[in-house]
């Protein structure tokens, strides 16, 4: 049996550049997928996919071509075809507009609505965004999209609830210390945190719950807010 060693070598050599390429691309399309998902850019993953796959193709039919030669047969049975690709799927997103918060006390129906106006409103963005991309609506997103997807939404609900806790904090702690002023000071009475008193022409700041007797200048329980003025006057 003849071996024809030049056709073995030119083989070699065309699988071997071949490999190269694959490697590059596959380089490519490893950094991009690397990024965050709002900074891939999905039209040039797809062309790399596919010429990763058409060099893969290739390398195949080289292989096979080695092998026939080795074996001293050159015929090659060809590769069945590709299907055509189809067509893809186009997007349906419908021109939603984000409805306006609903006003403190509205009926549950209106807040109903504008609850399901508010998804339907994020769902067209979100789509618009993956239209822009690249994909078509058919398309599999990858376990690392959907986790950079999902972790993306997940933060930014738990931070506005983490601002709206502290934020309703804040207010239950300003309403339950009201400014309120009381007048001049009585030793017997008891004063709430965020009363004002005067006292020999100085106006005191209660900074927390007062006792009976808690004189201001004297007390930590005061903070001084506006000093005396001449002949003790504010």
């Amino acid at each position: 049996m003849s071996i024809d060693r030049k056709r073995l070598a030119d083989l070699d050599a065309s699988i071997a550049r071949l490999g190269k390429l694959k490697e590059s691309k596959e380089g490519e399309l490893q950094a991009d997928s690397a990024k965050h998902a709002l900074d891939q850019n999905m039209e040039l993953q797809e062309r790399l996919r596919k010429q990763i796959s058409r060099i893969e193709s290739d390398l195949h039919e080289l292989h096979e071509r080695r092998f026939a030669t080795e074996m001293g047969d050159v015929a090659v049975t060809k590769t069945a075809a590709t299907p055509a690709p189809r067509s893809p799927r186009q997007w349906q997103i419908k021109a939603v507009p984000r409805p306006p918060f609903p006003e403190p006390g509205a009926e549950e129906a209106a807040i109903d609505s504008a609850w399901n106006g508010y998804l339907d409103h994020h769902v067209a963005e979100l789509q618009k965004h993956f239209k822009k991309a690249g994909f078509d609506p058919d398309r599999t997103l990858s376990a690392e999209m959907i986790s950079h997807l999902l972790g993306a939404i997940h933060g930014m609900i738990r931070w506005h609830r983490d601002a709206f806790a502290a934020l309703k904090k804040r207010i239950e702690e300003l309403e339950a210390a009201p400014v309120r002023y009381r007048g001049v000071w009585q030793r017997s009475d008891d004063y709430r945190r965020g009363n004002i008193v005067t006292d020999a022409g100085f106006a005191w700041h209660a900074v927390k719950d007062v006792p009976p007797g808690e004189r201001p200048g004297v007390s930590d329980c005061w903070q001084l807010m506006v000093k005396a003025g001449k002949d003790a006057r504010l």
